[in-house]
């Protein structure tokens, strides 16, 4: 089939198509969603660590 030439698309087809392709994007909100709280969660862990690092070193002086 040459470039220039034009497939037409059956309805049927374009609607397969955009419901994979709102799998594919509510599964990357999904995955983002995840990366997002796992985010958060290392960043109260990070605050806890140094908080207890702080008073460690507080108890030491």
């Amino acid at each position: 089939m040459p470039s220039d030439t034009i497939v037409s698309l059956s309805s049927e087809t374009i609607k397969k198509f955009e419901a994979s392709l709102q799998i594919i994007k509510n599964r990357f909100y999904k995955l983002q969603w995840d990366l997002d709280l796992k985010e958060k969660r290392l960043e109260k862990i990070l605050r806890d660590s140094e908080s207890q690092e702080d008073y460690i070193d507080y108890l030491k002086k």
